[in-house]
């Protein structure tokens, strides 16, 4: 029997190394151990619940918010209804976004705040203060937090399990080996993550805003452990639906919801996601999100030809073959954080190659970064701030990429057959991970993902300079001079790789 198994990711994974250094881990853990079992990073957290809400009956043209607040992180996704019934397709109006809030915070943050009234009795207890105070939130308190603000009552009561028989301390507001918890603190410690997911969503409400003004968003939906708080609601439903705090073009006749099971949205948003791709009764599949914003910048690292007016203070280095100037390490930025990307599709880049008859079975290879920075601060080189070299893309070129070149414009070349190879480098971004894949010019597939070799790098975090290599064999051409109608480059097997 084929058993596929379906993996969500946190949204705050904008890695696509680390997911594939995930998938790696999963697969050696056993989940592909037969020939019948395969493994899908499908979709982010967001986007699974994102899929979850959209069986409410919604209307076509619909907008809604999704805020699926779990343990550890809160994603939001603004997103369009496209269509309904048995296939559903959501249209992505913004990236995702996320910020590390959760339920699990507000146990850290009671911990700390039981911590700090232990340590004035800490004479009397034996153990660590944190694992007394993290036995004292278990049961009781995962309650209370679960229902609050029910019931109103001005204090709560927490057993301290370290201390024997009924003792009373004052001074740590502890009585009959109970300490008592304010309502107020818990009030504070819920409003300082509320607070946060406010600012999350109100900075996905202006963005909207400011690019399409007059669309009205529909609903905020609710999902996650955090999610189905009622105080969460509470406040969600003040500050947006009644506008208590907050008010833009778009939120006008907003309502809140909550999905059905808040913490089997992701779960249910996978199966559906899976099922609705692979078809049922016969029907063909489809994508439900038939396009992507893209989260980060992608770019691939080449060269330009010296110009004293655009470079001046750069390094430069001269070519061997042509004795013409060169500044290295430059990056083109072909994918643009919150670009819509076409999710079939994928972004193309056109390549030419003049290639020496030994040259022509070698392979090659295509370096790419990455950025998080907004598209206005994107690094001019791969030694600027903000980037990182994200992959190395190994690959060899067929003869379905490849013609013999008719005039031999390379002196170094002209006494030998030289072959001219026009192809397309594609790359398809998936929630956090990318693929890429080699298209000749007449669209034929000539290497997919699997069969490139494909090295994700690890290194320093984004906002650290990427490794300056060896000078890339890629060099930007004049468009108009090329024979292919989109941005060109040019790369001469001879040069160092």
């Amino acid at each position: 029997m084929r058993v596929e198994y379906s993996f969500s990711m946190p949204t705050t994974w904008k890695n696509p190394a680390m997911i594939a250094g995930i998938e790696k881990l999963i697969k050696s853990a056993g989940f592909t151990d037969t020939a019948q079992q395969t493994v899908r990073m499908a979709l982010t957290e967001a986007e699974a619940a994102a899929i979850d809400a959209s069986t409410t009956k919604y209307r076509e043209g619909d907008i809604f918010l999704i805020c699926d607040s779990g343990g550890g992180t809160t994603d939001v996704n603004l997103l369009r209804v496209k269509s309904m019934g048995r296939k559903i397709e959501l249209e992505p109006l913004d990236h995702v976004e996320d910020v590390p809030i959760g339920s699990c915070l507000i146990d850290y943050q009671m911990a700390q705040h039981i911590v700090k009234r232990l340590e004035l009795i800490q004479e009397h207890l034996e153990g660590d203060l944190y694992y007394l105070a993290e036995d004292m939130l278990v049961n009781k308190f995962q309650t209370i937090k679960h229902s609050f603000p029910n019931p109103v009552v001005d204090q709560v009561h927490l057993e301290v399990k370290g201390l024997a028989g009924s003792q009373t301390y004052p001074e740590a507001g502890i009585k009959n080996s109970r300490m008592a918890i304010d309502r107020s603190t818990i009030t504070e410690i819920f409003d300082a993550q509320v607070s946060q997911i406010f600012e999350l969503i109100d900075e996905r409400f202006l963005a909207l805003e400011a690019e399409f003004p007059q669309e009205q968003i529909s609903y905020i939906i609710l999902s996650g452990g955090l999610g189905s708080s009622p105080y969460l609601y509470e406040k969600i439903k003040k500050r947006y639906e009644m506008n208590f705090g907050f008010r833009s073009k778009n939120s006008a006749s907003v309502r809140i919801m909550k999905v059905l099971e808040p913490q089997l949205a992701v779960v249910r948003g996978l199966v559906r996601k899976r099922t609705q791709q692979l078809g049922v009764k016969g029907g063909a599949g489809q994508e439900v999100f038939g396009t992507r914003r893209c989260r980060n910048s992608y770019g691939v690292i080449t060269r330009e030809l010296y110009n004293p007016v655009v470079h001046r203070g750069l390094s430069s280095v001269t070519d061997p073959v042509s004795g013409k100037l060169y500044v290295v390490n430059i990056i083109e930025w072909f994918i643009k954080q919150g670009q819509v990307v076409d999710v079939s599709k994928g972004i193309q880049r056109a390549y030419c190659m003049r290639l020496g008859e030994q040259e022509r079975s070698k392979t090659h290879r295509a370096r790419i970064v990455i950025s998080p920075l907004p598209v206005n601060q994107l690094p001019f080189r791969t030694t600027d701030i903000g980037c990182r070299e994200l992959a190395a893309v190994q690959y060899r070129l067929t003869d379905n990429d490849m013609k013999p070149e008719k005039g031999q414009g390379w002196k170094v070349m002209k006494k030998t057959k030289c072959w001219k190879a026009d192809f397309f480098f594609v790359v398809k971004l998936g929630p956090a991970d990318s693929k890429f894949q080699i298209v000749g010019m007449n669209g034929m597939l000539s290497s997919d993902h699997d069969s490139l070799d494909v090295e994700y790098l690890e290194g320093p975090e984004a906002t650290a300079p990427a490794r300056p290599p060896d000078p890339p064999p890629m060099e930007k051409v004049d468009q108009r001079k090329s024979g292919i109608k989109s941005t060109l480059w040019r790369k001469a097997g001879r040069w160092p790789a």
